[in-house]
């Protein structure tokens, strides 16, 4: 009886029960801010800029780490630039900064940048200076390739250029809208498409033109009376704008809100256009992408209104299309409300995780956007 106790206490102990190791927990990327900040010399001028990067962790800000400072040409002025497989930021001109490695890849201030494709960069230049035509950066081998004569491709019509990048709508001279097309002589679509511009107005100004698709285009004849153009030169009503002024002082335009919107500004009026149901309704809330919202109307000392979700959240001197949105995230180039209209003189970030503001005591040139 006790060695079968003794055997089966053996037993037991030669084929232990393994505990299973507990599923790690999938942590989502935390988000970081990338920022253009200027720099002050000794005489008070702006001189240089400086490449930040803020991270974000459990919805707290991480203090600013810089990436690189530079001079002026690098970055030129008021953004344009791009944030690429959240890694690289590439600048309007073509030039790029790794931000892991923290250092210049490509090295170029006098293009202009056309496009990102995969991952070539691709960069015009015109300069007399230099060998002008379309160039490519490649991230992936750093090499610069020559990809066509100044006058070649896509990226050289003039005018505001389709989706597919294969034709082109000029506004004027006049009140003409002229197409352009590679390897096609340039066509007139039409006379009449104008802009009612105040005794005040200090320039001209042409009619706005945007594209719905790669063969229609959507402009005005006069303030408010929107039309629809193909590229046949056919003109069709598609809907007038109620209660826009009579007579402006600014061109009207079109832009694409943070929900892909089109939408029409002329004067201190904004409609929302559907293209497919022919309707322009008020436009009151801004929409800056992932629920965040702000007022069209900017109020003197209380500025514009900054919602999530339909709910105020805050309010700031700033320029609501140079906030940067991402999932809980906002970043506006912004003043306190109080002080009146000038300069943003710093950075105010929102997250939900913290359901707070915090003010980054920088001066920005730009927000470019955020990365995981």
């Amino acid at each position: 009886m006790v060695r079968l106790a003794l055997a089966c206490w053996v037993l037991g102990f030669s084929n232990p029960v393994t505990a299973k190791a507990p599923v790690p927990k999938t942590v989502p990327p935390q988000p970081a801010l990338i920022v253009v900040e200027d720099v002050t010399g000794a005489t008070g001028t702006v001189d240089r800029r400086r490449l930040l990067r803020i991270g974000v962790k459990n919805g707290k800000l991480f203090p600013s780490e810089m990436v690189w400072e530079g001079n002026l040409r690098f970055f030129g002025h008021f953004g344009g630039h791009r944030l690429v497989d959240d890694r690289y930021f590439v600048t309007k001109f073509g030039g790029v900064i790794d931000l892991r490695d923290k250092k210049v890849i490509h090295d170029e201030d006098n293009g202009t940048l056309c496009a990102v494709d995969g991952t070539k960069v691709l960069f015009r230049v015109t300069s007399a200076q230099r060998e002008a035509g379309l160039f490519s950066f490649d991230l992936a081998t750093g090499k610069v390739v020559k990809e066509a004569g100044p006058l070649d491709g896509k990226f050289v019509l003039k005018g505001t250029v389709a989706p597919d990048g294969m034709a082109a709508i000029e506004s004027g001279p006049g009140d003409e809208l002229f197409l352009n097309q590679l390897g096609a002589e340039r066509f007139s679509l039409g006379k009449g498409f104008r802009v009612d511009l105040s005794p005040f107005a200090s320039v001209s100004a042409s009619a706005p033109v945007t594209w719905i698709n790669n063969g229609v285009v959507i402009t005005q004849k006069g303030n408010g009376k929107l039309f629809t153009v193909d590229i046949s030169g056919q003109a069709t009503e598609l809907v007038t704008a109620k209660d826009v002024p009579k007579e402006v002082v600014g061109a009207p335009y079109f832009f694409r809100d943070g929900s892909n919107r089109l939408i029409y500004v002329c004067g201190p009026t904004a409609h929302a256009i559907d293209p497919d149901k022919k309707t322009a309704t008020k436009y009151e809330w801004r929409d800056l992408g992932h629920g965040f919202e702000a007022s069209w109307t900017w109020v003197p000392k209380l500025g514009h209104k900054i919602r999530l979700n339909g709910k105020v959240i805050g309010e700031f001197n700033c320029s609501p299309h140079a906030a940067k949105t991402a999932p809980g995230c906002l970043a506006l180039e912004a003043q306190p409300a109080e002080e009146g209209r000038g300069p943003p003189d710093r950075v105010a970030v929102w997250t939900t995780e913290s359901d707070e503001w915090t003010v980054l005591k920088v001066r920005p040139n730009c927000v470019v956007g955020w990365m995981r």
